[in-house]
């Protein structure tokens, strides 16, 4: 990956959920602006993405439109990537609580904006959230929004 511009800013937030923190990761230039998104998914050796995923994206396509972007994701039934500037590819990883006494999980979040053309990233968001489970409408909604606020960002650099 070729990185020409390199800035970075950190923002940490709390949430009801727990700790919350993103890292915004600005790698290059556009070539076009980052105005429409198709939000997609890493696919892992053919994996389907399972429900919280899916709800995320969902989510994030909302937070996206209420910040003026037009947003499409893999849920969307017959929306097709290729009309789409650049793709949001989100990796989720989750690490539910599997024990009695009521710890919580934590929630990590990738996401890779790529210039669909070129295939280059543009941007990427990491985030960490203590406490939080896309099983969980109000935490998937505040991830949601924590990420669009980040590529809103990402789109004015």
């Amino acid at each position: 990956m070729k990185h020409k511009a390199w800035a970075a800013a950190v923002l940490t937030a709390l949430c009801a959920c727990g700790g919350m923190s993103a890292e915004f990761v600005h790698t290059g230039k556009k070539s076009a602006p980052l105005d429409v998104i198709y939000v997609t998914h890493s696919a892992r050796h053919g994996e389907t993405p399972d429900e919280g995923t899916g709800e995320l994206a969902e989510s994030l396509v909302f937070a996206l439109a209420k910040r003026g972007f037009k947003a499409a994701s893999f849920n969307d039934r017959g929306e097709r990537a290729e009309g789409y500037r650049h793709h949001a590819v989100l990796s989720v990883f989750q690490n539910l609580p599997e024990d009695i006494l009521g710890r919580r999980g934590s929630l990590t979040v990738h996401v890779r904006i790529i210039d669909a053309r070129s295939g280059e990233t543009v941007s990427m968001i990491r985030m960490q959230c203590d406490g939080c489970a896309l099983r969980d409408g109000g935490s998937t909604m505040r991830v949601a929004e924590r990420l669009a606020a980040g590529i809103d960002e990402a789109s004015r650099k």
